[in-house]
Order: structure tokens, then sequence, then C-alpha cells
């Protein structure tokens, strides 16, 4: 799944605002810090299920991404 800039820049904005690393993001999400670090510089394609992951762990509602990905295609 190619990932938004926008979604890109959600994910950076709330490492930022709850002062978390990528590798403590991928620890509460799951992820390898080199996937979570290649999805964050856009270096890496996104999939759905890594797209849930990160949402939960943004404790946002389950579909909060899946509304900007419908509108960018």
């Amino acid at each position: 799944m190619e990932i938004t800039p926008t979604i890109r820049a959600e994910i950076e904005k709330y490492l930022k605002q709850k002062g978390l690393s990528m590798t403590e993001f991928g620890h509460i999400i799951d992820l390898n810090v080199g996937t979570v670090s290649g999805i964050v510089t856009g270096n890496r394609i996104l999939s759905v299920n890594q797209l849930d992951r990160i949402t939960v762990g943004m404790e946002l509602p389950p579909d909060h991404f899946y509304e900007q990905l419908k509108s960018a295609l």
C-alpha cells in the first residue's frame, strides 16, 4: 500500500508529541525499528496489517487512516 505523505506526517507528529523514538514506538506496535523508520521516511510500502498496528498504537479509531487512503485513490 502506498503511504500518503499525510499519514507519514501524522505518525511523525505523534512520535514528537509523545516524545517517542521510532524504536520505542516499534516496541509498542510490535514492529522492527527498521520497518517503522522505512514507513516514516517513505522508503517502505505500508501493509494493511502495519497500518492497523500503527493506528492502534496511536490510539486512533481502527479506520482512521482508511478515509485518507480512499481519497488519495
